[in-house]
């Protein structure tokens, strides 16, 4: 039989801030997102405490502050270069594998022979750790949303010591009885709210359920769900990357924006973050669209959100071109008198840049601008972010008070030797 596995970094962040300062182990942390607003990583002691997924800061400051909390600010540049590392050692054990996020990668276990796969497991959890530092659970199923239950089971129960294998139908019963609807890999909030009507509760209610009611609920997605649940493949592992659907960057304001040509400066620099991203996968995108919206959490004040969306003729990277576009769209929705906290531009419908096929009406091609974009993204690469920027591109507040050392990427930060924090 084959199976397939999921590895999973606990509380990636959390234990990547660790990694540097043992001094917090054993001690509630969270991180925070761009800007500090909401809480996007949390601890399992953090967690215990109540502090939810997604929490406004201002909202929980006193729990945090009550129990001390240890609280960063995001630091992407160190979590991506340790998620390479973990990534690289899965490689070079596992052939065949699937990053699947910055903190997950499935790999195919199907030249393990089954009565090692245990013990492969232990051995590259252990490797990990060692080569990294970074602590792994590790989940083993005849498919890929079973391995996902797996590795949820690990994690939950340490006595498991971060492997548990589902090597047969009577521990996947057991399994899918103890997995809560809601933490199935590919059920949303919304799929839980019907799926509850039904008396589904846990995942193994969901094999009980009939694929008309599934369908007739508009979760056609979710039959896929059940079938793989059963042990009936149907996600093989992805050794290539799949071409991303968008591309998107938004940011929650550390300072509210009322002023429009503010508001214009700030999406200029999503729209540069867009065009960059697109040559980076080498793909152009055909549709863009760009939104604003106000703090939902400030139910004291007035809400509004709107968004825009236009399609070009011809599929483009030209970050010159999407700026000027989304500024259209921005003076089309933007409404005076309201406290904007967010906004966002997301470009999608893509294709590949050597695939593309040029538009007769269309002025210029985006292979015309190439050279300019090479030097651009070159001098930005070299010397810095916004070395070469749009015009209307300003300098902005972004709050990362709490954002430690990015001590595996930047020279200046790197930790000296025999200065590093000491577990208490």
């Amino acid at each position: 039989m084959e199976y397939i596995g999921l590895i999973d970094c606990n509380n990636f962040y959390a234990s990547c801030e660790r990694l540097f300062n043992p001094a917090l182990n054993g001690k509630p942390v969270v991180v925070l997102s761009n800007n500090d607003g909401c809480v996007v990583a949390r601890s399992n002691e953090a967690k215990a405490l109540g502090v939810p997924m997604g929490a406004p800061v201002f909202k929980y400051r006193e729990l945090l502050q009550k129990h001390q909390v240890q609280i960063f600010s995001s630091n992407y540049a160190l979590y991506g270069d340790l998620s390479a590392r973990v990534m690289k050692v899965i490689a070079s054990e596992a052939p065949s594998m699937e990053v699947y996020s910055i903190d997950e990668a499935f790999v195919d276990l199907s030249k393990v022979p089954e009565d090692q796969i245990a013990l492969f497991c232990d051995h590259l959890r252990q490797k990990i750790f060692k080569w990294v530092g970074i602590p792994v659970s590790i989940g083993v199923g005849r498919t890929k949303t079973l391995a996902k239950v797996a590795s949820a089971i690990a994690k939950k129960y340490p006595q498991l010591n971060g492997v548990h294998f589902l090597k047969n139908e009577a521990l996947e019963k057991k399994a899918l009885q103890w997995l809560p609807i809601e933490d199935v890999w590919g059920i949303g909030r919304k799929l839980t709210k019907k799926f509850k009507y039904y008396g589904v509760n846990h995942a193994a209610d969901l094999l009980q359920l009939s694929n008309y009611t599934i369908r007739k609920e508009g979760a056609i997605d979710s039959v896929r769900v059940k079938e793989e649940l059963m042990g009936n493949r149907c996600y093989d592992i992805e050794n290539q990357p799949s071409q991303k659907k968008s591309i998107a960057s938004t940011r929650t304001f550390y300072k509210m924006v009322t002023d429009k040509e503010e508001l214009l400066s700030r999406i200029a620099d999503f729209s540069v973050i867009c065009g960059e991203k697109l040559r980076r996968e080498g793909t152009c995108a055909f549709e863009v669209k760009v939104f604003i919206a106000t703090n939902r959490n400030r139910k004291d004040l007035p809400q509004y959100y709107r968004s825009a969306y236009y399609r070009f003729l011809s599929a483009t990277d030209n970050t010159m071109l999407i700026s000027s576009t989304v500024s259209t769209l921005i003076e089309e929705i933007f409404v005076d008198g309201y406290q904007y906290k967010k906004a966002g531009v997301i470009v999608s419908n893509f294709v590949n840049k050597n695939e593309l096929q040029m538009d007769l009406f269309t002025a210029g091609s985006p292979l015309d601008y190439d050279a300019l974009f090479k030097a651009w993204d070159r001098l930005n690469e070299t010397m810095g972010n916004g070395t070469v920027r749009l015009g209307r591109q300003r300098k902005h507040l972004i709050s990362q008070k709490m954002r430690s050392p990015r001590y595996s990427t930047r020279w200046s930060e790197l930790l000296p030797i025999g200065t590093e924090k000491q577990s208490e």
